[in-house]
């Protein structure tokens, strides 16, 4: 009687163990959009001409994914609240992303994932799924390389 008492008590335990185990990673695993990114450096393209910017700890950009919603934060002179906060909600299809501002405006970019570096590319000259620059017909492309925090 006792030794099936205390199998049972082990077997709960083991199925315990194993469900606690298999909990879904708060930061979404290496492979995954989810959790926060600190950009760390961009490339924009405009007219031929392209400017690069490396962010430091003092001003940077922070994207921080959940499952439908991508919350930017701006951080300025390293301070959160200095900046701008804005939330959006996105769709994934492949490495294509597609997010959605208040304004009705869409945006689409492909996205690569390596390690903890995720590589972001807004290109506006895709013409059938991409905005313009400030609406005026301009085509630009965007590169911004963010780190896994």
């Amino acid at each position: 009687m006792n030794k099936k008492l205390i199998f049972m008590l082990f077997v709960v335990l083991g199925i315990a163990t194993i469900f606690s185990s298999c909990k879904k990673d708060d930061d979404g695993g290496s492979g995954s959009l989810l959790g926060t990114w600190k950009a760390v450096k961009e490339t924009y393209t405009e007219k031929g001409i392209t400017q690069t910017e490396t962010y430091d700890d003092d001003y940077y950009e922070l994207l921080i994914f959940d499952e439908t919603t991508l919350t930017e934060k701006i951080i300025v002179d390293g301070v959160e609240d200095k900046g701008e906060t804005d939330s959006f909600k996105y769709t994934l299809d492949g490495n294509r992303i597609m997010v959605k501002d208040g304004l009705e405006l869409t945006y689409y970019g492909d996205y690569s994932l390596s390690g903890n570096t995720l590589t972001l590319t807004i290109d506006g000259a895709d013409r059938e799924e991409s905005t313009t620059h400030s609406g005026y017909g301009e085509s630009y492309k965007y590169v911004i390389i963010y780190k896994r925090q």
